[in-house]
Protein backbone atom coordinates (compact mmCIF):
# COMPACT_ATOMS: atom_id res chain seq x y z
CA UNK A 1 0.00 0.00 0.00
CA UNK A 2 3.09 2.47 0.92
CA UNK A 3 4.80 1.20 -2.24
CA UNK A 4 1.19 2.47 -4.16
CA UNK A 5 1.09 5.95 -2.73
CA UNK A 6 5.14 6.78 -3.18
CA UNK A 7 4.37 5.57 -7.07
CA UNK A 8 0.90 8.00 -7.32
CA UNK A 9 3.04 10.81 -5.67
CA UNK A 10 6.05 10.49 -7.98
CA UNK A 11 4.02 10.10 -10.91
CA UNK A 12 1.95 13.23 -10.28
CA UNK A 13 5.43 14.85 -9.60
CA UNK A 14 7.01 14.24 -12.71
CA UNK A 15 4.11 14.44 -14.82
CA UNK A 16 3.83 18.06 -14.04
CA UNK A 17 7.57 18.99 -13.41
CA UNK A 18 7.49 20.71 -17.13
CA UNK A 19 3.54 21.28 -16.90
CA UNK A 20 2.94 24.73 -18.17
CA UNK A 21 1.66 27.45 -15.82
CA UNK A 22 -2.08 28.03 -16.01
CA UNK A 23 -3.63 30.67 -14.12
CA UNK A 24 -1.48 31.24 -11.01
CA UNK A 25 -4.22 33.55 -8.79
CA UNK A 26 -6.82 30.76 -9.50
CA UNK A 27 -4.83 27.86 -8.80
CA UNK A 28 -3.39 29.61 -5.75
CA UNK A 29 -7.51 30.90 -4.31
CA UNK A 30 -8.68 27.11 -5.14
CA UNK A 31 -6.05 25.72 -3.47
CA UNK A 32 -6.12 27.98 -0.31
CA UNK A 33 -10.30 27.31 -0.41
CA UNK A 34 -10.04 23.67 -0.08
CA UNK A 35 -6.84 23.56 2.83
CA UNK A 36 -9.22 26.28 4.47
CA UNK A 37 -12.09 24.19 3.96
CA UNK A 38 -10.38 21.04 5.60
CA UNK A 39 -8.73 22.80 8.73
CA UNK A 40 -11.74 23.98 9.66
CA UNK A 41 -12.90 23.33 13.10
CA UNK A 42 -9.50 21.52 14.16
CA UNK A 43 -10.13 22.46 17.69
CA UNK A 44 -13.55 20.24 17.75
CA UNK A 45 -11.64 17.28 16.88
CA UNK A 46 -8.73 17.60 19.20
CA UNK A 47 -11.55 18.39 22.16
CA UNK A 48 -13.01 14.92 20.84
CA UNK A 49 -9.43 13.31 21.23
CA UNK A 50 -8.93 14.46 24.62
CA UNK A 51 -12.18 13.36 25.79
CA UNK A 52 -11.81 9.65 23.77
CA UNK A 53 -8.59 9.15 25.51
CA UNK A 54 -9.85 10.22 29.08
CA UNK A 55 -12.79 7.98 28.69
CA UNK A 56 -10.89 4.69 27.53
CA UNK A 57 -8.06 5.25 31.16
CA UNK A 58 -11.78 4.89 33.03
CA UNK A 59 -13.99 2.29 31.30
CA UNK A 60 -12.63 -0.70 30.25
CA UNK A 61 -16.51 -2.98 29.32
CA UNK A 62 -17.35 -2.32 25.67
CA UNK A 63 -21.06 -1.99 27.04
CA UNK A 64 -20.25 0.65 29.29
CA UNK A 65 -17.96 2.61 27.03
CA UNK A 66 -20.94 3.12 24.83
CA UNK A 67 -23.48 3.57 27.21
CA UNK A 68 -21.93 6.02 29.45
CA UNK A 69 -20.82 8.37 27.09
CA UNK A 70 -23.17 10.11 26.01
CA UNK A 71 -20.97 13.51 25.23
CA UNK A 72 -18.43 11.59 23.72
CA UNK A 73 -21.33 10.57 21.21
CA UNK A 74 -22.36 14.07 20.83
CA UNK A 75 -18.72 15.18 19.41
CA UNK A 76 -18.78 12.19 17.06
CA UNK A 77 -22.37 13.34 15.59
CA UNK A 78 -20.94 16.69 15.51
CA UNK A 79 -17.72 15.78 13.63
CA UNK A 80 -20.18 14.00 11.47
CA UNK A 81 -21.88 17.04 10.31
CA UNK A 82 -18.52 19.24 10.20
CA UNK A 83 -17.30 16.48 7.53
CA UNK A 84 -20.74 16.74 5.28
CA UNK A 85 -20.55 19.87 5.28
CA UNK A 86 -16.93 20.25 4.15
CA UNK A 87 -17.82 17.35 1.33
CA UNK A 88 -20.80 20.09 0.34
CA UNK A 89 -18.34 22.80 0.25
CA UNK A 90 -15.49 21.40 -1.41
CA UNK A 91 -17.77 19.74 -4.07
CA UNK A 92 -18.88 22.99 -5.31
CA UNK A 93 -15.00 24.20 -5.72
CA UNK A 94 -14.48 24.04 -9.63
CA UNK A 95 -11.31 22.09 -10.24
CA UNK A 96 -8.49 23.95 -11.90
CA UNK A 97 -6.03 20.70 -12.60
CA UNK A 98 -7.84 17.48 -13.55
CA UNK A 99 -4.79 15.69 -13.59
CA UNK A 100 -3.89 15.74 -10.40
CA UNK A 101 -7.47 15.73 -9.51
CA UNK A 102 -6.90 17.41 -5.98
CA UNK A 103 -10.67 18.14 -5.49
CA UNK A 104 -11.50 14.10 -6.20
CA UNK A 105 -8.90 13.41 -3.49
CA UNK A 106 -10.34 15.52 -1.02
CA UNK A 107 -13.09 14.12 -1.35
CA UNK A 108 -12.09 10.15 -0.99
CA UNK A 109 -10.71 11.78 1.84
CA UNK A 110 -13.88 12.89 3.56
CA UNK A 111 -16.00 9.93 2.03
CA UNK A 112 -14.05 7.34 4.41
CA UNK A 113 -14.03 9.93 7.14
CA UNK A 114 -17.48 9.64 7.02
CA UNK A 115 -17.89 6.34 7.13
CA UNK A 116 -15.85 6.47 10.31
CA UNK A 117 -17.66 9.15 11.64
CA UNK A 118 -20.51 6.51 10.78
CA UNK A 119 -19.20 4.13 12.70
CA UNK A 120 -18.60 6.13 16.15
CA UNK A 121 -17.47 4.72 19.71
CA UNK A 122 -16.23 1.99 18.46
CA UNK A 123 -14.40 2.62 15.83
CA UNK A 124 -12.58 5.39 17.46
CA UNK A 125 -11.77 3.42 20.54
CA UNK A 126 -10.05 0.55 18.59
CA UNK A 127 -7.99 3.47 16.65
CA UNK A 128 -7.04 4.78 20.01
CA UNK A 129 -5.61 1.27 20.92
CA UNK A 130 -3.74 1.12 17.40
CA UNK A 131 -5.96 -2.04 16.85
CA UNK A 132 -6.09 -1.51 13.02
CA UNK A 133 -9.69 -1.83 10.77
CA UNK A 134 -10.26 -1.52 7.36
CA UNK A 135 -12.41 1.63 7.70
CA UNK A 136 -9.15 3.03 10.06
CA UNK A 137 -6.83 1.63 7.19
CA UNK A 138 -9.08 3.40 4.04
CA UNK A 139 -8.67 6.89 6.17
CA UNK A 140 -4.88 6.68 6.55
CA UNK A 141 -4.13 5.96 2.84
CA UNK A 142 -6.79 8.40 1.80
CA UNK A 143 -4.72 10.95 3.64
CA UNK A 144 -1.67 10.14 2.60
CA UNK A 145 -2.62 10.62 -0.97
CA UNK A 146 -4.50 13.61 -0.36
CA UNK A 147 -1.74 14.73 1.52
CA UNK A 148 0.90 13.78 -1.33
CA UNK A 149 -1.59 15.31 -4.08
CA UNK A 150 -1.16 18.72 -2.31
CA UNK A 151 2.39 18.65 -2.35
CA UNK A 152 2.64 17.81 -6.02
CA UNK A 153 0.09 20.82 -6.47
CA UNK A 154 2.16 23.54 -4.57
CA UNK A 155 5.08 22.45 -6.18
CA UNK A 156 3.54 22.91 -9.51
CA UNK A 157 1.97 25.71 -9.31
CA UNK A 158 5.08 27.14 -7.43
CA UNK A 159 2.83 27.79 -4.20
CA UNK A 160 5.00 28.15 -0.98
CA UNK A 161 4.89 25.45 1.40
CA UNK A 162 5.30 27.75 4.36
CA UNK A 163 2.56 29.91 3.55
CA UNK A 164 -0.03 27.50 2.11
CA UNK A 165 0.44 23.85 3.54
CA UNK A 166 2.03 25.48 6.98
CA UNK A 167 -0.66 28.45 8.29
CA UNK A 168 0.20 29.90 11.50
CA UNK A 169 -3.58 29.85 11.55
CA UNK A 170 -6.25 27.50 12.69
CA UNK A 171 -10.02 28.62 11.71
CA UNK A 172 -12.95 28.22 13.32
CA UNK A 173 -16.47 28.97 11.80
CA UNK A 174 -17.92 32.17 13.24
CA UNK A 175 -21.65 30.10 13.37
CA UNK A 176 -20.17 27.43 15.97
CA UNK A 177 -18.32 29.66 18.08
CA UNK A 178 -19.88 30.26 21.09
CA UNK A 179 -19.37 33.42 23.44
CA UNK A 180 -20.81 35.76 26.29
CA UNK A 181 -21.00 39.32 24.83
CA UNK A 182 -18.43 41.70 26.18
CA UNK A 183 -19.75 45.03 27.69
CA UNK A 184 -17.81 47.88 26.20
CA UNK A 185 -19.15 50.95 24.49
CA UNK A 186 -18.25 52.75 21.24
CA UNK A 187 -15.31 54.91 21.66
CA UNK A 188 -14.01 53.52 24.73
CA UNK A 189 -10.24 53.10 25.23
CA UNK A 190 -8.66 49.69 24.83
CA UNK A 191 -5.06 48.55 24.68
CA UNK A 192 -3.89 45.61 21.97
CA UNK A 193 -2.26 42.55 23.63
CA UNK A 194 -2.97 40.36 20.66
CA UNK A 195 -3.58 40.19 17.17
CA UNK A 196 -4.17 37.36 14.13
CA UNK A 197 -5.50 38.41 10.84
CA UNK A 198 -5.89 36.99 7.10
CA UNK A 199 -6.65 38.60 3.77
CA UNK A 200 -10.27 38.81 2.81
CA UNK A 201 -11.01 36.83 -0.55
CA UNK A 202 -13.51 35.55 -3.17
CA UNK A 203 -16.34 34.00 -0.64
CA UNK A 204 -14.59 34.32 2.72
CA UNK A 205 -15.13 36.68 4.98
CA UNK A 206 -12.24 36.20 8.12
CA UNK A 207 -12.85 37.69 11.27
CA UNK A 208 -9.55 39.07 12.48
CA UNK A 209 -9.07 38.52 16.02
CA UNK A 210 -7.68 41.51 18.70
CA UNK A 211 -7.55 40.52 22.12
CA UNK A 212 -7.48 44.27 23.94
CA UNK A 213 -7.89 45.15 27.55
CA UNK A 214 -10.47 47.80 28.49
CA UNK A 215 -9.03 51.12 30.00
CA UNK A 216 -12.12 51.63 31.98
CA UNK A 217 -12.40 48.43 33.80
CA UNK A 218 -9.03 46.61 33.33
CA UNK A 219 -11.58 43.85 31.74
CA UNK A 220 -9.74 41.63 28.68
CA UNK A 221 -11.98 40.79 25.89
CA UNK A 222 -11.71 39.40 22.61
CA UNK A 223 -12.87 41.62 19.37
CA UNK A 224 -13.82 40.02 16.21
CA UNK A 225 -13.11 42.55 13.68
CA UNK A 226 -14.38 41.32 9.76
CA UNK A 227 -11.38 41.96 7.16
CA UNK A 228 -9.92 44.44 8.96
CA UNK A 229 -5.87 44.87 9.10
CA UNK A 230 -3.86 45.62 11.47
CA UNK A 231 -0.37 47.41 12.18
CA UNK A 232 1.39 47.25 15.25
CA UNK A 233 3.16 50.78 14.43
CA UNK A 234 0.06 53.39 14.08
CA UNK A 235 0.11 55.69 16.91
CA UNK A 236 -2.43 57.23 18.65
CA UNK A 237 -5.33 56.44 21.17
CA UNK A 238 -7.07 53.05 20.56
CA UNK A 239 -10.42 52.66 20.52
CA UNK A 240 -13.67 50.20 19.72
CA UNK A 241 -15.87 50.89 17.18
CA UNK A 242 -19.04 48.51 16.68
CA UNK A 243 -19.60 46.68 12.97
CA UNK A 244 -22.25 44.59 11.61
CA UNK A 245 -23.25 41.21 12.68
CA UNK A 246 -25.81 40.33 9.89
CA UNK A 247 -22.81 38.52 7.11
CA UNK A 248 -24.76 36.80 4.57
CA UNK A 249 -21.41 35.15 3.21
CA UNK A 250 -21.60 31.72 3.50
CA UNK A 251 -17.84 30.78 4.98
CA UNK A 252 -17.28 33.23 7.93
CA UNK A 253 -14.07 32.08 9.47
CA UNK A 254 -12.35 33.46 12.60
CA UNK A 255 -8.48 33.71 12.79
CA UNK A 256 -6.51 31.86 15.74
CA UNK A 257 -2.86 32.49 15.94
CA UNK A 258 -1.16 28.97 16.64
CA UNK A 259 1.67 30.85 18.42
CA UNK A 260 -1.09 32.65 20.63
CA UNK A 261 -3.10 29.48 21.45
CA UNK A 262 -2.23 30.14 25.51
CA UNK A 263 -4.05 34.03 25.21
CA UNK A 264 -6.59 33.36 22.42
CA UNK A 265 -8.15 29.96 23.30
CA UNK A 266 -9.12 31.47 26.74
CA UNK A 267 -13.24 31.85 27.69
CA UNK A 268 -12.98 35.54 27.03
CA UNK A 269 -16.19 37.62 26.58
CA UNK A 270 -16.46 38.87 23.04
CA UNK A 271 -18.03 41.38 20.60
CA UNK A 272 -18.12 42.03 16.58
CA UNK A 273 -16.34 45.20 15.74
CA UNK A 274 -13.24 46.85 14.82
CA UNK A 275 -10.29 49.12 16.97
CA UNK A 276 -9.67 52.04 15.14
CA UNK A 277 -6.95 55.41 16.39
CA UNK A 278 -7.40 58.26 17.06
CA UNK A 279 -4.15 60.74 16.45
CA UNK A 280 -3.58 62.48 20.18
Amino acid sequence: MTQKIILTILSLYFTYTTHAQIDSMATKTYFKSLNEILTVQIDKEERLVTEIKTAMTELNEDSGFIVKNKPIQLFLDSMLEIDLVRKERIEKLQETDTIINLKAKALNFLKSQIKFDENGLQEYRKAFQEISTPLNEMVNNNQQILDGAKRAFAEVYNIPQDDETTTPYNYVELAAFKYKKANILYGEEVSVLSFSGDTCYNSIVYFNQFIVKVKSTGDIIRILSPCQSYDATDTGTTVFSPANTDYPNPICLIVFNKDENSLERKNLKTIIGSVGFIKN
